[in-house]
Parts: C-alpha cells; sequence; structure tokens
C-alpha cells in the first residue's frame, strides 16, 4: 500500500509542536478492525487493527494508562512506512481521532525501543536525532521540546 503523510516533521520540536501527547508504552494486543474502502470502485479493501498500549511512561499530554491506537495495515498488507506492530515498546507521539483511538502524528511519531535505545523505523531528520539514543535522552529531548512551546 502506498500513501502520501499530510506531516512529515524535520526535528524533533516540530514533531512535539504537533503531537498533544507523547508517552513509552508497549504492545499488549492486536486486533484486527473493519476493512476500509480504497479511492476506486475496483481497489481491494484497506485493512485496519486496532493496537492496544500499556503506558509505562507518559512523558506529556493526558493520555489512560491503557490506550487503543488505529492503525491501516495488517500483519500481511501495510504501508511501507508504517509496518505491522510487535509486541515491543515504543516512545509514540500521538494525537486523538474522533472515535477515541490515536494515532502517531506522523510515522516519526512512532520509535520503538530497543535494548533502552531508540531504533527509528523511517529514515529522516527526526530519526536522525533519536536513533541509538537512551530512551531517557529521548524522554528529555520531548520535554524539553514541549515546555518550550
Amino acid at each position: 500500500m502506498q500513501i502520501d503523510w499530510a506531516f512529515r516533521p524535520q526535528g524533533i520540536d516540530q514533531l512535539v509542536e504537533r503531537a498533544p501527547v507523547a508517552v513509552r508504552a508497549t504492545v499488549r494486543s492486536i486486533s484486527p478492525d473493519r476493512s476500509i474502502r480504497g479511492d476506486s470502485p475496483d481497489a481491494p479493501p484497506i485493512p485496519t487493527q486496532r493496537v492496544t498500549f500499556v503506558v509505562s511512561d507518559r512523558w506529556y499530554g493526558p493520555i489512560a494508562t491503557r490506550f487503543t491506537l488505529f492503525k491501516t495495515g495488517s500483519a500481511t498488507r501495510w504501508v511501507e512506512e508504517d509496518p505491522p506492530y510487535r509486541g515491543e515498546t515504543y516512545a509514540l507521539f500521538l494525537e486523538r481521532r474522533g472515535d477515541g483511538a490515536y494515532l502517531p502524528v506522523a510515522p516519526d511519531g512512532r520509535v520503538p525501543i530497543r535494548n533502552g535505545t531508540a531504533a527509528p523505523l523511517i529514515p529522516g531528520p527526526v530519526a536522525d536525532t533519536l536513533a541509538r539514543r537512551p530512551v531517557a535522552a529521548v524522554e528529555d529531548m520531548a520535554r524539553r521540546a514541549k515546555e518550550a512551546k
């Protein structure tokens, strides 16, 4: 599946400015959701999922300790910059949808935490800033950027 992202931040400051919530959270469950129709009548339905997270650390913004994230795609069909979630811990920069679920504000707003350090999924200015930094440093940058706004 291909998508043109409406927003790609040019740095952590832009990412934080767009995201009302930032957390470190771990995937607890993934379930299929209703498919959505593509732009063309001949296009196959687009799968979606609901990913449930448990928050281990709220960096800023209001959010419950357990929340659901809406994801376009599935374990077998996904947008290149938004691969399937796994039972990992992530730094997430989020906004709320009208249905109560959350979304990352950009593909850069989803950063796996592996061995205690940030492991961005896609290249770009945010990845250049966060890659291989300890999670405490990522949290500190996010909090400082939010406080500066």
